[in-house]
């Protein structure tokens, strides 16, 4: 059975790869805590193990945590406000309240 994170269901479109503008909060990029994994690249940031980074891992400041999906950090703790994932949602749920 696939992780959580994986299992297909209604949410699958809010959580689609292609939403994601690379923002980089989600792994530290703007807390000056960032995963030792997160790169940068001009404007935009990518994980160098995308793919397997889920699991413990730690800031470039020796700090332990767990990476976990978008999904789990929004689920979780609301997310960022900046995370175009969670603007994604706030959007389908204004429109769920106008109906």
């Amino acid at each position: 059975m696939p992780p959580p994170e994986e299992t297909p269901g209604a949410d699958d479109d809010l959580y689609r790869e292609d939403r994601c503008t690379r923002c980089g909060v989600c792994c530290g990029g703007a807390d000056g805590h960032p995963c030792e994994h997160l790169r940068r690249t001009d404007e935009r940031y990518y994980c160098e193990i995308y793919g397997r980074q889920r699991g413990f891992h730690h800031t470039v400041d020796g700090l332990p945590f767990r990476c976990v999906s978008i999904r789990e950090i929004i689920e979780t703790m609301g997310g960022y406000e900046c995370c175009a994932y969670v603007k994604a949602l706030r959007a389908c749920e204004r429109r769920a309240e106008k109906t």
